[in-house]
């Protein structure tokens, strides 16, 4: 049980940090990055549409893997919990075998974080009141060097998001 939980609960964080729209290639297809929209656990973050204004997110390189840090303005906790609510129960459907994860539409990010899972990247969550931390690692080279790129496309993409808001203003 205490696997499962840890199971929703990195799925809940990594898809807290979705929050631009620009597209990229994947495995599996032509997929946005980032779908707000389309993206079962994503458009849990629009249902406030001032959420997504109101957090910040940043990924570090860490030796074995990134280590990924949410911060959510206070008067947007709530919204943010209800957000992260919605993903848990989702990802604890996918886990038990209640929702088929091939058959749940991801995007980019969340495929490609599913994919880190299977390939045994280890996840730890921790949340604090100053913010959410994610830490994904692994003792193995190959997988380290696939955590490294999602942390750096997640970076790459999130600059462009803000960028585009900037440009928005």
């Amino acid at each position: 049980m205490k696997k499962l939980l840890s199971i929703a609960l990195s799925l809940v964080a990594l898809a807290a940090v979705s929050a631009a729209e620009s597209d990229v290639k994947t495995a599996m297809g032509e997929e946005k990055w980032f779908d707000m929209q389309n993206c079962e656990f994503c458009k849990n973050l629009v249902v406030d549409e001032k959420l997504l204004d109101n957090m910040t997110w940043e990924h570090h390189d860490v030796a074995a893997g990134v280590l990924c840090v949410t911060s959510v303005a206070p008067a947007y906790k709530e919204s943010y919990q209800k957000a992260q609510a919605a993903m848990m129960a989702l990802g604890e459907a996918m886990a038990t075998g209640k929702r088929n994860p091939a058959e749940v539409k991801m995007c980019g990010h969340c495929q490609h974080y599913g994919q880190l899972m299977m390939t045994g990247a280890k996840v730890e969550y921790i949340r604090s009141g100053a913010a959410d931390i994610l830490l994904i690692t692994s003792a193995d080279e190959a997988v380290v060097k696939q955590i490294k790129e999602f942390g750096e496309k997640n970076r790459t993409e999130l600059a462009k998001w803000k960028e585009a808001k900037q440009a928005e203003k």
